[in-house]
């Protein structure tokens, strides 16, 4: 029963719903931003979307997620010019392919690129397979498309990160900022030089003191 109760806390409704969310408008808008121009690579188009919003969406902050989906968009940058390097001056063909993947991983090495750049591999593949489904579809209009897509995968995914920890960062800033906090009373502005606390005021036994001692009795 304890296993069960642990295993049920791991999931996180909440998250999955939002993921799925995010990954329906990925597609649709994937879809529809190449289907207009090329309905052969709308297909391909969607699962660029898809694959960087899931990738952008596994991170854990705002941060984390604006730097994965920057990574991603240099990944797919790479791969996509690359590809269209390779397709405007050769025909699609399986050793191609390969040595086009071989060169983009050589180039994220030197660039100390996270994981060699799995985004532009990903981005390279679509690009050439695409080239080869949609041959009438040019290099450069195809590159275009496939950075596109990958762009607004990211952003969606960045938009639903941000969207899933604003509670989070609402009620942090309520913790350092309660409302019912009262502000400190000022304190009162004393006007010229203030007395000394322990000044005695003198009275007529202090004043018949002073003068007895100034005047002893002879």
């Amino acid at each position: 029963m304890n296993r069960f109760r642990h295993a049920l806390l791991r999931v996180h409704p909440f998250f999955t719903l939002f993921e799925c969310l995010g990954i329906l408008l990925a597609y649709q808008l994937g879809v529809r931003v190449s289907g207009r121009i090329d309905a052969v690579s709308a297909l391909a188009g969607s699962i660029l979307a898809c694959t960087s919003c899931v990738v952008v969406m596994q991170q854990s902050g705002v941060r984390e997620s604006l730097r994965e989906g920057g990574l991603r968009l240099l990944g797919t940058l790479i791969g996509v010019v690359i590809g269209c390097v390779y397709l405007l001056i050769f025909r699609f063909n399986v050793w191609g392919l390969l040595a086009a993947i071989f060169l983009q991983e050589v180039v994220c090495m030197l660039l100390a690129i996270p994981d060699n750049g799995k985004m532009a591999t990903i981005s390279l593949v679509v690009v050439m397979l695409v080239s080869h489904f949609s041959p009438n579809l040019s290099p450069v209009l195809n590159g275009l498309l496939r950075f596109t897509e990958a762009a607004v995968g990211a952003s969606i995914g960045i938009v639903a990160v941000w969207l899933l920890h604003l509670p989070e960062r609402l009620r942090k800033r309520r913790r350092k900022h309660p409302a019912n906090a009262s502000t400190p009373a000022p304190k009162p502005v004393r006007i010229g030089n203030p007395a000394p606390e322990n000044t005695e005021i003198p009275t007529t036994q202090t004043r018949h003191r002073k003068t007895s001692s100034q005047n002893p009795v002879e």
